[in-house]
């Protein structure tokens, strides 16, 4: 086996996937979370051990798309070569 090391990601990187995955995948996941939840809401509570753990599951879900660290995201020139000449 001839394996080559992986080499760390950059900031800018990481920033871009970061991106991808917020604009590709997050409001697909959130949306799937509330139908889950509105799904496991109509079943009823009524103590059911795993009702009531699907709906912490999907909460937790949601609060997690909610809280997404979006900062990674924002500025995605900050590590980009520059050629600014001073004179």
């Amino acid at each position: 086996m001839n394996r080559k090391p992986k080499l760390a990601r950059t900031e800018t990187q990481s920033r871009r996937i970061s991106i991808n995955f917020r604009d590709s995948y997050l409001y697909s996941i959130f949306e799937l979370g509330l139908k889950s939840l509105r799904s496991s809401q109509e079943k009823g509570i009524r103590g059911d051990a795993k009702v009531i753990q699907l709906i912490s599951m999907c909460l937790n879900l949601i609060h997690q798309c909610l809280t997404y660290d979006f900062s990674a995201s924002l500025d995605e020139t900050l590590e980009e070569p520059s050629s600014n000449q001073v004179n």
